[in-house]
């Protein structure tokens, strides 16, 4: 989770032969110098270590040891792998530096200190951001119903794996993870072991373990990391599993515009992500009292959504059929549902308005 404030690398290790350092020597000659003055100033060429502050409204779970990202703050192509060898046990006032825009207000945080390769082309005293190094493996993913549809395997040697010369020519592949696909009757492998930026590729995988050619890329990475950084960031659990059916139309005509119809919403308890929901446990909260219009009858969730310009024809079906923009949020009514209405409901309505 990338702390939401500037961290400065401020600490160096003194010079030693990989990592040659810069002498400073004040002109005091015929001088004479004050009790404890500096005469001399040493300065590793590049910094080892980074110390760093966690704002006191965060709890992380961060820990000795933790692999952690350090980015420069103004080049964002400046970046490298470090560790976590110092956590502090108490608050202390960041520097105002690193927060200008709290403009004389003091800041706590906690401090953290990360040490970094020699080679890590930061300068001295230079602002950083430090985020976790993630992998993509979600560790609340449970497999187990999927487990149940893959083929036994018979005791004895592993199966060796096939690849063709054109992959093995493209990518370096080293399975991270697979999850069994009954209507394929195949696995759906995972590798980040690709290229050099570990891109993550998605491969498929039969029984007899020969792998397709055509691997495809995993979208929407950043969007995952994002998510796995404030899951650490703000300590989240899963509460709840909503679905709905939905009924979509999506125009021809224009670049993106649509109208969906979403009914029959559901929700249950549950702490783990599972890809195959029991259904004997969901529960409606699409009643009359989940909506404001108390009393109106509805309970179909319309949606029209396009971008930039407004197309001619949904201007016409809004007047057509008076439609009024109406506020609706499928996790709040099942928590809604869930929790009942207590603190923790109300601060959230109140952040969505």
């Amino acid at each position: 989770m990338p702390v939401p404030k500037p961290i400065t690398a401020t600490r160096a290790k003194s010079a030693d032969e990989n990592n040659a350092g810069k002498c400073a020597i004040k002109d005091l000659k015929g001088q004479r110098v004050p009790a404890f003055s500096p005469v001399v100033t040493l300065a590793a060429q590049s910094p080892t270590f980074v110390d760093g502050y966690v704002p006191e409204a965060l709890r992380t779970n961060l820990h000795v040891g933790s692999l952690v990202e350090v980015t420069s703050m103004t080049d964002s192509s400046v970046a490298v792998v470090g560790k976590v060898v110092g956590l502090g046990a108490r608050y202390v006032i960041i520097p105002p530096r690193l927060v200008p825009e709290a403009r004389g207000i003091e800041l706590w945080g906690r401090e953290v200190t990360v040490e970094i390769p020699h080679s890590s082309h930061l300068l001295l005293a230079e602002k950083v951001l430090i985020s976790p190094k993630y992998s993509l493996s979600l560790g609340f993913l449970d497999n187990s119903a999927l487990a149940e549809d893959a083929p036994a395997h018979p005791t004895g040697s592993p199966q060796p794996v096939e690849i063709s010369p054109e992959l093995a020519a493209k990518t370096s592949f080293g399975a991270s993870g697979a999850v069994y696909l009954p209507d394929l009757k195949k696995f759906r492998v995972v590798s980040d072991d690709t290229d050099a930026a570990k891109t993550p590729w998605l491969f498929l995988l039969s029984p007899e373990g020969k792998v397709d050619e055509q691997p495809l890329l995993v979208p929407g990475v950043s969007n995952v990391v994002d998510f796995l950084e404030k899951v650490q960031t703000f300590n989240l659990e899963l509460q709840l599993l909503t679905q709905y059916r939905r009924r979509a139309f999506l125009s021809a005509h224009d670049a993106y515009a649509r109208v969906t119809f979403d009914i029959d919403l559901k929700y249950y308890h549950e702490r783990r992500y599972n890809v195959h929901p029991d259904q004997a446990l969901m529960q409606n909260y699409d009643h009359p009292d989940t909506y404001e219009d108390y009393g109106s009858g509805r309970n179909v969730i319309l949606e029209l959504k396009c971008e930039r310009k407004i197309p001619s024809w949904m201007i016409v079906m809004i007047r057509t059929f008076q439609l009024t923009h109406y506020r609706f949020s499928k996790f709040y009514g099942a928590m809604i549902e869930g929790f009942g209405q207590n603190d923790r409901m109300l601060t959230y309505q109140q952040a969505r308005q």
